[in-house]
Parts: structure tokens; C-alpha cells; sequence
């Protein structure tokens, strides 16, 4: 079942209330991370792809990413690399289910690179 963007994001109903931005290309992994983080008071905007993450331009408020490292497109690490480029300097967590030790030594020094 394909569900329209709009129904996807849970936001926040409080002003300046910082926001979870959950990037992943999944859509049970977004709900589940919807569901455990809204349980726990937090505003949450789900996102299934980086690009629909950028076409919203949402970056101008308090907020961190969850973000998934290997999406279609545009990967998580491309993702982040592109933020950084714009002056977005919002935290990122990555997360993956297809992680190799490579992944873990890749991104903290691509971070650093760009920080």
C-alpha cells in the first residue's frame, strides 16, 4: 500500500519543538521509528527517500536525522555530504540493516571530512 507524503509525517504541534527526521526507504522501519519515538514525546517527520528529504527543505529548524546508510538514489553518506555542502550542519545518526565493517570505518571519516 503506497500512503501520500502528507500522511506519512507526524508533526509537531508545539513551535520551535525540535524534530526527529527519520530517512529511510523502508516503510516499516520509518513506522516502527515513528512509533517508538513519538511514544517517547518526541516530533517526528518520516521521509522515504533523501531527495523527498531535500524537496521539503526542512532543515531551518532544530532537529536531528535518522538516517538510513544504503537507500535507491541518493545514499545516506551522499545524503549527508549534500547537507554539509548547503551549510546544513543538523546532527546525523545513520542506521542500516546491511552494514559492513566498512560502512562503520566509512562514514565517522566522511564526517570528519566534511565537519
Amino acid at each position: 500500500m503506497v500512503t501520500a507524503p502528507e500522511a506519512q509525517h507526524t508533526r509537531s504541534t508545539r513551535a520551535g519543538q525540535a524534530t526527529v527526521f527519520a530517512i529511510d526507504d523502508e516503510e516499516p522501519m520509518r513506522n516502527a521509528l515513528r512509533r517508538l519515538l513519538s511514544s517517547s514525546g518526541f516530533a517526528v517527520e518520516l521521509f522515504e527517500s533523501a531527495s523527498e528529504f531535500l524537496a521539503r527543505n526542512v532543515c531551518s529548524r532544530p532537529a536531528c536525522i535518522l538516517l538510513d546508510l544504503n537507500m535507491p538514489g541518493m545514499s545516506g553518506l551522499e545524503l549527508q555530504q549534500e547537507l554539509h555542502a548547503r551549510g546544513v550542519t543538523i546532527p546525523v545518526v545513520f542506521l542500516t540493516g546491511a552494514g559492513t565493517v566498512g560502512h562503520a570505518v566509512t562514514a565517522p571519516e566522511a564526517a570528519q571530512r566534511i565537519s
